[in-house]
């Protein structure tokens, strides 16, 4: 996300492609410890029809999209979801959990606002831009119920700064520890 907490533009990414970004997102969501085993991408609808093909038809991925309004199952789509609970639901019961080893929740805005508030949700990945681009679609607040673990260098490319971030769920004692520092 942007400084502004920029996520998206006309239904896409706000910045301009960043190729280490890209790298590092793809190898993270699509990596995989048993080889038997693949991750899940779950994904609005938007952000599914913005993802490129090689993306798509990734063999290591199982493509979960929430759409109402979908009504026609796409290439390389598992499962048209109604809901993150519906999608969650889903690659979670037999006989495709036993395929799954890794679940991702990808976007857009309402999928991650969603996300952020199931306690199943551990961890937050993002890339943080250190620049503000124009966008109509925005990462909703987490800090509150996420705290930073992990931190990489900051990056650059195409001249623009950039960092990857890991968030994880805070538990009770976590924030009340913090409310004390704080106070």
């Amino acid at each position: 996300m942007c400084s502004n907490r920029g996520i998206g533009k006309n239904g896409r990414i706000a910045w301009p492609y960043i190729k280490g970004d890209y790298e590092h997102y793809i190898n993270l969501t699509s990596d995989v410890s048993d080889p038997g085993k693949k991750c899940v991408h779950i994904k609005g609808k938007v952000t599914w029809e913005e993802t490129g093909l090689e993306e798509k038809s990734n063999p290591s991925v199982i493509n979960v999209v929430i759409s109402r309004s979908m009504n026609e199952r796409p290439e390389y789509v598992e499962y048209i979801a109604r809901s993150l609970d519906d999608a969650v639901q889903y690659v979670t019961s037999p006989p495709l959990c036993d395929q799954v080893e890794k679940i991702w929740v990808m976007g857009g805005e309402m999928v991650f606002k969603e996300a952020i508030g199931c306690t199943n949700c551990r961890r937050i990945y993002l890339t943080k831009i250190y620049r503000d681009f124009d966008a109509d679609t925005f990462f909703p607040p987490f800090e509150d119920i996420y705290h930073e673990i992990e931190t990489s260098d900051v990056l650059q490319d195409s001249g623009i700064k950039y960092q990857f971030l890991v968030f994880e769920r805070s538990t009770i004692s976590d924030r009340i520890r913090n409310y004390l520092k704080n106070k």
